[in-house]
Parts: structure tokens; C-alpha cells; sequence
């Protein structure tokens, strides 16, 4: 992309604006003037005292481009070593910037930029150009705090100093690894319970107490038959045999849940939410579910859009969901993830030894969405799902989907997460 000099001029101009006062502006202005006229009038009036002046004044001018070069070499910036920080949702994330003045020369005027993400709050008290001076031999820590009310994976920082000379002519653009990447994570509820698992699981756990004989492992793999599930398909076998064979497990102590988290973006009729309140509920209600799972000891499939393909993330303790919590924080929300939609129940079907429910979490039902819903519910899988909207989302595909799933829940952006989830 090419620049013109119109263009270069325009932001130059825009940045003596904000770098000065239009006082100060008025005064270098009407420096230049007069210079400029005494140039030309030192041109053909031989007066000694016109001439010393002149000879002054561009002695001052010259020192103003030797500070100026100068600068190249004597501020310096302290690069960051950590450059990935995380945030709880609602905390203040604290940046530091040092600055350094390694020569003898004073710069009354530099300026620092500091570029945010849309979803990062700066407080009133701070301004996104900050104006300084550096002083001779001087070492300089400039503090900004920044709020974080969503969740989300933020680029935010500086990384551009402009040095000004002393007559706001020209400016020196020193660059640095200012920059850094916020991954602020969702709140997590502590759940009492959540459809009912914690009482089955208790039911399953005296049935185990009762026969302590462990049959995880024990498989039947035999010749697919009518009356068989498509969801029973041994498709390894299947492969390897090239004919279609079937699986049966003696108990189910080693089954998983299965929990899809729909990062598509949802089409909005009305800008009374903003799209990070929608989506920051949602994650909150997902991660808080699957840290429930994860006490309870629960493995399970994390499943999630990638573009068309659906990527998996399996979980069996604290320490895998640690690396969900972190999916749940960074992923994007796109319009490219609705190709997902489509893959869901295959994917599912092709996955050993996934429990009877499937956990649908998403803010934008779509046909799509709907037909893999139908396809689940014809290999015998029952379907809940979590439906986060407001009141400027289409409903209508809700209550088909409601139709569809074993249950159904719509939690609106203004309702406590944590009681809705315990009530479903």
C-alpha cells in the first residue's frame, strides 16, 4: 500500500496538533515568519545586526536537528519480557513503560500512543496519547491501568514514541516491544448441580460399590445388525474389515460427555447488547458446567469450530482444564464458524464411547445447527442445549430447537448465570 505525500503531510500535521498547544502552535508559526523574512531581508540589506540574527537563528535551528538525530541513539525504551498476561473478567490489568534518557539533551515534548483492542476499557483519568517530557540523563515509568469487562484475547500496549524537536518541525520515531497480548478468562459459578448429573452420578457410583468388578474394558465388536444404533458403529473395525461392525460396552464407568461449544457469531436486530455481552455469557455458562464436570471427575470431549472443521480438546482432570479454560478465554467468535454447524453429528458419531447426551452451548441457532440436531437424535443421541440471546435476537429458531432437543434452556444476558444453570 503506497502513501502519498498529501497523506504524510496530513498526519504529520495532525500530530503537531495533539503534540502542542495552540498557543504554542501560534508561536512557531509566527517564528517561522519572521525567520523567513529576515532570511530575505539579510539577502540584500548588508546590516550587521540583521545578519547576527539570522546567523542566531539558524545556529538554533541546527542544534534542534543535532538534539533530533541525536534522540536515535539516546532514548531508549526497556522492552517487556513477559508480553502475555491473563486477567480475570472485571479486574485492572496494570502496564509499566520505562523510558530512558541516556544524553544531556532535553526533549520537552514526546508523545506515546497506546493502541487498544475493541473490548478494553482505558479509565477517564488516562488518555490514549500521553505527552511528556525527557529530561537530561533522566529514567522515566509511566503506569496505565486498564479494565477488562469481557472475555477475550486483547492486543494492547505501545510500541511508538515520537520525539519532537524543540521548534515542532520535525519528530524521531522510535519503536519498541511495547505491545502485549491480554487473555482475560470468564467467571467461573460453582455449581450445586446441573441436569440432575450429580444425583446420577451418585446413583452410578452405589451401583460400582455393589459389583466392584471393573468391566471398562470390556467390548463386544460384532456384525452391525438392523436394530443396532448407528452410534454403535465400530468404525475401525469397520475400516479394517470393510464391512460395517458394531461395539458394546458391558458398563459405562469410562464413558465421557460430550460439550459443544458453538463459537460462530450470531446475527444481531438491534444494537441494545453489544456482541461481547452475548458472548461473555456464554462462555461463562460453558466453562462453568465444564468445571463442575471436572469435580465430579467426569472425562470429557470439548468440542469447538475451527473455520468448517470441528477441533477437540479431551479432558480427564484439572490439569486438561486448564488448557479448556484457556480455549474458553481466547477463542474467536466469527462468521466462518457457522460452516461447523453441518459436521457436528458426524463428528459425534465417529467419537468411541460418548455418553447418550450431547451439550449444545450457543448463541446462534442456525438450519444448519437444526438438521445436525435431527441427524443426532436418529443415532440415538438426546441433545440439551444452552441458549444464550437478548431481546433483539430471533427467537423463532429457538423454540424449533426447543422441539428438537431432550432439553432446552434460553438464558437472556440479564439473568444469573448460576441459577439458570442449576434449574435446568
Amino acid at each position: 500500500m503506497t502513501i502519498s505525500l498529501k497523506e504524510i503531510w496530513r498526519d504529520r500535521r495532525r500530530d503537531r496538533k495533539r503534540a502542542y498547544t495552540k498557543t504554542a502552535r501560534f508561536l512557531i508559526i509566527v517564528f517561522r515568519i519572521l525567520y523567513s523574512a529576515l532570511l530575505i531581508v539579510s539577502l540584500f540589506i548588508g546590516n550587521l545586526y540583521i545578519n547576527l540574527l539570522v546567523v542566531c537563528i539558524g545556529l538554533i535551528l541546527i542544534l534542534s536537528d543535532i538534539k533530533l538525530f541525536v534522540a536515535r541513539f539516546a532514548v531508549w525504551v526497556k522492552e517487556l519480557k513477559n508480553r502475555n498476561f491473563k486477567a480475570m473478567k472485571g479486574s485492572r490489568v496494570t502496564i509499566k513503560t520505562e523510558i530512558y534518557n541516556r544524553f544531556m539533551f532535553t526533549y520537552p515534548v514526546c508523545k506515546m500512543y497506546i493502541d487498544i483492542d475493541e473490548g478494553i476499557v482505558l479509565p477517564k483519568e488516562y488518555d490514549r496519547m500521553l505527552v511528556f517530557g525527557l529530561k537530561s540523563f533522566s529514567h522515566n515509568i509511566f503506569k496505565y491501568a486498564l479494565h477488562c469487562p469481557y472475555r477475550g484475547q486483547y492486543t494492547v500496549g505501545a510500541d511508538t514514541i515520537h520525539v519532537w524537536d524543540d521548534l515542532g518541525i520535525r519528530y524521531r520515531r522510535k519503536r519498541f516491544k511495547g505491545k502485549i497480548t491480554l487473555t482475560v478468562y470468564p467467571e467461573i459459578f460453582l455449581l450445586r448441580d446441573f441436569d440432575d448429573v450429580k444425583r446420577k452420578e451418585e446413583e452410578q457410583l452405589g451401583l460400582m460399590a455393589r459389583d466392584s468388578t471393573d468391566y471398562s474394558d470390556s467390548i463386544e465388536i460384532r456384525e452391525y445388525q438392523e436394530q443396532d444404533s448407528m452410534r454403535t458403529i465400530h468404525w475401525k473395525a469397520t475400516s479394517r474389515l470393510n464391512k460395517l461392525m458394531s461395539k458394546k460396552y458391558y458398563a459405562t464407568q469410562s464413558s465421557r460427555l460430550c460439550i459443544f461449544f458453538d463459537n460462530s457469531l450470531p446475527l444481531f436486530k438491534s444494537q441494545s447488547l453489544s456482541r461481547f455481552e452475548i458472548v461473555d455469557k456464554l462462555s461463562e455458562a460453558c466453562a462453568s458446567v465444564c468445571n463442575f464436570f471436572v469435580g465430579l471427575r467426569i472425562p470429557y470431549n470439548f468440542m469447538y469450530a475451527q473455520g468448517d472443521e470441528i477441533e477437540v480438546a479431551y479432558c480427564d482432570n484439572e490439569a486438561d482444564f486448564d488448557g479448556v479454560y484457556y480455549l474458553l478465554a481466547s477463542l474467536p467468535f466469527n462468521a466462518d464458524n457457522i460452516e461447523s454447524h453441518s459436521s457436528l453429528s458426524e463428528f459425534v458419531a465417529r467419537a468411541d464411547n460418548i455418553r447418550s447426551v450431547v451439550y449444545i452451548f450457543t448463541a446462534n441457532i442456525t438450519e444448519r445447527l437444526l438438521y445436525s440436531i435431527k441427524e443426532l437424535n436418529h443415532f440415538g443421541f438426546k441433545v440439551a442445549m444452552v441458549y444464550v440471546a437478548d431481546d433483539g435476537l430471533d427467537l423463532v429458531m429457538a423454540e424449533k430447537a426447543k422441539e428438537l432437543c431432550h432439553k432446552f434452556m434460553t438464558i437472556n444476558v440479564k439473568d444469573d448465570t448460576q441459577e439458570s444453570l442449576e434449574a435446568f
